[in-house]
Formats: structure tokens, C-alpha cells, sequence
């Protein structure tokens, strides 16, 4: 009997010592940084022993704030991010493009410091450079993507027609590791690959196929990141 009982508390207390975490409820603010460039350019080069000053260049990030809300094991992840194209100090207001996101997904922490997380969602580009009337786009992930282009012409109103456009947008998957410093630090990285599946053909069994097939061939372009914030609670 005590046998059994000593096996079924550590099998309670090994699962609760894995998946420890902060809490019930996380509040954050950070910032984050991503590198313009997909994941395949990156590699290739690393691998082909390119000067490594591209990575150190600023110009080549994309910087803003991210707010992270988590309850239990739910996340949504929220943000906006500038891009200055390489402009001067004197004319960055000429040329910035704005992006931002929102996502919702699950984390899981691990060993008490590590957490994991897969969200999904959408993201939206504000480029004042562009023409009038197609200034607001689809999100900097479907940007110059012909792959994509039935989705950007099903977007008819932009802007003015929202209900349109969260329906139609490709919808992004967003995978991040964190490193939980203390109870109030958290530093990690994420990756973002575009997909081209919308809200609107989620239930469509052969975009599910398309958007696996599509994720598959283009997973090069996903986009890496770092994120620093705060727990607020």
C-alpha cells in the first residue's frame, strides 16, 4: 500500500516540477527585433561564409513592442514593428513602413525556466510610400509573394472592409523560445512562417493540403526574431 501510494506521488510531482512556471497569469512587455530576411537567405549565408556585417547592420531589422497575455496555458501575443528601408536619421519619416500582429496560441513552460509556445494569427503592413489606396496591405510576411496573390485580390474594400480582410488574410504560424530569467525576465526567440491559409477556408480540407504543401517548399522564408520583456504581474 505505502509502495503505492510513494508511486502515485511522484508520479503527481514529477509532471508539476516539469511543466513549473510562473504562474497562472503573465503579463509582458518587450521588445522585439526581427531580421528582414528569411530563414533560407540566412543559411545560405552562413554557409557560404558571407561577410557576417549584414547581421549587424540595423537596417536590416525590424524593431518595435510586444505585449504577451497568458492565462494557464493560452497565449496572445500582440505587436508592431517599424522598418526604416535604410533611411537617414534626416528622412526616416519618408520612408518607414509600419507592420503589426496579433496571434493566439498555446505555451507550455518546462523544467521552470523554458517555455514554449505555437501561435497563430494575422499581420497587417502600413506603407505611406505606396499609392493611395494601397497603402494598408496584407502583412509583411505576403508582401511581393505571387504565391499569395489570390489572397491579396479576394482582400476587395482593404481598410474600409475589416470583416473582409480578417477573413481573407493569410494567417501566419509563430513558434517562440523563451528563457524565463527570475519572475520578472523573459528572453527567447521566435520564427514566423507564412502560410496561405485564411480564416475563411479553415475548414476546407484541401487548403489544409495546399497550406502543408505550400509551408513545406517555403518554409525558407520564415522570419527570425528576439524578444526581451518585463512581467508586469
Amino acid at each position: 500500500m505505502k509502495k503505492t501510494l510513494i508511486v502515485l506521488m511522484v508520479a503527481l510531482l514529477i509532471p508539476a516540477a516539469v511543466f513549473a512556471g510562473r504562474g497562472a497569469f503573465d503579463l509582458i512587455i518587450g521588445a522585439v527585433a526581427k531580421y528582414n530576411y528569411g530563414l533560407g537567405e540566412m543559411i545560405d549565408e552562413v554557409k557560404a561564409g558571407t561577410d557576417p556585417s549584414p547581421f549587424l547592420k540595423l537596417d536590416n531589422y525590424q524593431f518595435g513592442p510586444e505585449l504577451r497575455i497568458r492565462l494557464a496555458i493560452v497565449e496572445i501575443d500582440a505587436g508592431a514593428l517599424m522598418n526604416t528601408n535604410g533611411s537617414g536619421a534626416k528622412e526616416f519619416y519618408k520612408t518607414f513602413d509600419y507592420s503589426g500582429y496579433g496571434n493566439v496560441g498555446l505555451s507550455f513552460d518546462l523544467l521552470g525556466f523554458i517555455r514554449l509556445g505555437v501561435t497563430a494569427g494575422l499581420d497587417f503592413a502600413y506603407k505611406p510610400t505606396n499609392p493611395e489606396g494601397q497603402q494598408f496591405i496584407i502583412g509583411p510576411s505576403t508582401v511581393g509573394d505571387t504565391k499569395r496573390q489570390t489572397l491579396i485580390a479576394s482582400m476587395e474594400g482593404g481598410a474600409g472592409n475589416m470583416a473582409n480582410w480578417a477573413l481573407t488574410a493569410p494567417i501566419n504560424v509563430r513558434a517562440t523560445v523563451d528563457f524565463l530569467l527570475g519572475d520578472a525576465i523573459t528572453l527567447g526567440v521566435n520564427a514566423v512562417l507564412p502560410t496561405n491559409l485564411s480564416i475563411a477556408a479553415i475548414s476546407d480540407g484541401e487548403a489544409w493540403k495546399a497550406a502543408y504543401k505550400d509551408a513545406t517548399t517555403n518554409w525558407k522564408a520564415t522570419q527570425v526574431g528576439i524578444y526581451l520583456g518585463f512581467n508586469l504581474i
